[in-house]
């Protein structure tokens, strides 16, 4: 009995050690549980304070202003950013939706009263472009994005949003716009014609000088080339040149050709064309400047002409001169020969040289006249006798296959 009361005292122990054991285990687990919800709690805040770090630099880099109003306390948070914003160093002061308000421009303030009603009755964000007033006087602009938070019920509990300072994108974006402004008023107001044309010619955009110089309008334009208008004989000259400069053998080139216009006239233009490329430096498109010429052209016609007569008027003055000087040796020798000869027959055709040299030196006379070498002395003239004076002439210089047939009133008067 002894030894059976020895063996259960044991086989309780054992038991009642297994079930401590068991107990420790259970303890042991749940402690390293406890330990590794801690230690992955510490990992996550550790995250979270690195990614904040991250966005606060993010944000710093950009120069974009965080901020946070709680409608129920009337609170206002704002990041550094947002004090660098508004221009506010030293000490910061107490901040408050009328404060805000405060530093927007007054012509402003109405558009962000309504901005901010707007997003207290939406949950979309809102976008709002403003100026500010800062305490040195300095005027900026800004862009802020915000958007409400809300309570299940719906309403609004916060309004939390960016900024950012587009002052600088702001000056650039009217300066340029008033860039394009210039040139639009320079380039319709031009009173020398303009076109602006794409690499294949067509016409992009074109001035109302040019729409006149060649009668077509900016529709029609646009559907054509500068090839349809170009005069036919120089239209292979105009290909080469412009090739050229769209290969960027030339900068620029200056050249006169001729324009077809809508209703089929042939205009002179003097065409100066130079080449706008894109950042990489491939052709963008031709800008051109025509200047019409064509009176210019005409003129210059007028003047080869009359340099021409002016040309053939001194040729015609120097060999009437020495015409005249062998008619007058010739005349004198006939004058002398009929006054020595003692025969009808010999004096009659003395007198009809006599007569020849005479009308051939009246035509000198005019010749002289026509090269303003001489003055002409306006006379009676039978025109009659001229007429029949001229046909011996016309005959040797027309030829035997041309018969020359006159008829005279019986009654014509001098003229």
């Amino acid at each position: 009995p002894f030894l059976a009361n020895d063996i259960s005292v044991t086989l309780f122990k054992m038991h009642m050690f297994l079930a401590s054991m068991a107990i420790v285990a259970m303890l042991s687990a749940a402690e390293v549980e406890q330990r590794k919800q801690i230690e992955d709690q510490k990992m996550i805040e550790e995250q979270l304070i690195k990614n904040e770090e991250r966005l606060r630099q993010a944000q710093q880099i950009v120069g974009l202003g965080y901020f946070e109003r709680d409608l129920i306390s009337e609170s206002l948070f704002w990041s550094d950013e947002m004090f660098e914003i508004f221009g506010v160093t030293g000490e910061r002061p107490k901040l408050s939706n009328k404060l805000f308000l405060e530093f927007v421009h007054p012509d402003d303030r109405e558009k962000v009263i309504h901005a901010i009603q707007k997003t207290l009755k939406k949950i979309k964000a809102q976008e709002t472009e403003f100026r500010i007033i800062r305490p040195d006087g300095v005027v900026r602009h800004v862009f802020t994005v915000r958007k409400s938070l809300r309570e299940e019920s719906g309403r609004p509990t916060k309004i939390m949003g960016t900024m950012v300072d587009v002052t600088d994108e702001k000056l650039a974006k009217d300066a340029l716009k008033e860039s394009e402004e210039q040139f639009r008023n320079t380039f319709e107001g031009s009173h020398v014609g303009m076109t602006i044309t794409g690499t294949d010619g067509q016409f992009l955009r074109t001035n109302q000088a040019f729409r006149d110089f060649v009668g077509y309008n900016q529709a029609e334009l646009s559907n054509i080339t500068f090839k349809d208008i170009t005069h036919p004989d120089d239209l292979q000259i105009s290909l080469e040149d412009r090739s050229s400069l769209l290969k960027k053998e030339v900068k620029s080139q200056d050249v006169e050709k001729r324009y077809i216009t809508k209703d089929g006239k042939e205009v002179w233009g003097r065409l100066n064309r130079s080449l706008v490329t894109n950042a990489d430096g491939s052709p963008k498109y031709v800008v051109g400047q025509i200047q019409n010429i064509t009176q210019q052209k005409a003129s210059e016609e007028q003047l080869r002409q009359s340099q021409k007569m002016e040309a053939v008027g001194q040729l015609t003055g120097g060999i009437a001169h020495d015409f005249n000087n062998m008619l007058s040796a010739i005349s004198g020798n006939i004058e002398l020969a009929q006054s020595n000869s003692n025969s009808p027959d010999n004096s009659k055709r003395l007198q009809s040289a006599l007569k020849t040299v005479r009308r051939a030196a009246a035509l000198t006379h005019r010749l002289l006249a026509y090269s303003r070498q001489q003055t002409l002395e306006p006379v009676p003239v039978n025109a009659e006798e001229l007429v029949v004076d001229l046909l011996g002439l016309l005959h040797s210089s027309l030829g035997e296959t041309i018969e020359i047939k006159t008829k005279f009133e019986a009654d014509l008067a001098d003229i």
